[in-house]
């Protein structure tokens, strides 16, 4: 029963996160006194990691209250499916933050050293995307949906053509 829960956390938090970090780095820019590049930085990544600890206690505090004795095996296949399903969302949403990362090693990793990663990074990106749309603040979401670590250069191969 958990696993539903934590299902149902990734989708939602990096769905709001992505969707809001740039509304609340707005209003942090007029307290804070750094570059905006790195009050959006410090913004979404305050944003994500509060929202997996705050979910993490929360679904812990859950857990023992629905804590049986013995689950049903098919409840137990249930489960092992939504941890897939969760391992997956986790493994798309990471795709996409090294491929926006702005740091050049990072993003040849996944554009170019991987062997599936080109492949799948496009199909994560669609589905995250199209996820956070039926979230509300879908219209506040940036292009690229994730603050770069560096501001993004072109590729040089890029470059050459």
């Amino acid at each position: 029963m958990t696993e539903l829960l934590h299902v149902a956390v990734a989708v939602s938090l990096t769905s709001l996160t992505l969707n809001y970090w740039t509304v609340v780095s707005d209003i942090a820019r007029r307290w804070l006194v750094f570059s905006p590049p790195v009050v959006n930085l410090l913004v979404f990544w305050l944003l994500f990691v509060t929202g997996l600890v705050a979910a993490r206690f929360l679904i812990k505090r859950a857990g023992g209250l629905l804590g049986w004795e013995r689950m049903h095996w098919l409840l137990q296949m249930l489960g092992v499916g939504l941890g897939a399903v969760r391992g997956l969302w986790w493994g798309g949403f990471f795709l996409l933050l090294l491929a926006n990362s702005g740091v050049a090693y990072l993003q040849a990793s996944v554009d170019e050293r991987s062997l599936l990663s080109p492949r799948v990074a496009g199909v994560a990106r669609e589905i995250i995307e199209m996820v956070a749309d039926t979230f509300p603040g879908a219209a506040h979401r940036p292009n690229p949906p994730v603050p770069p670590l560096r501001p993004l250069r072109k590729r040089a191969h890029a470059a050459h053509s």
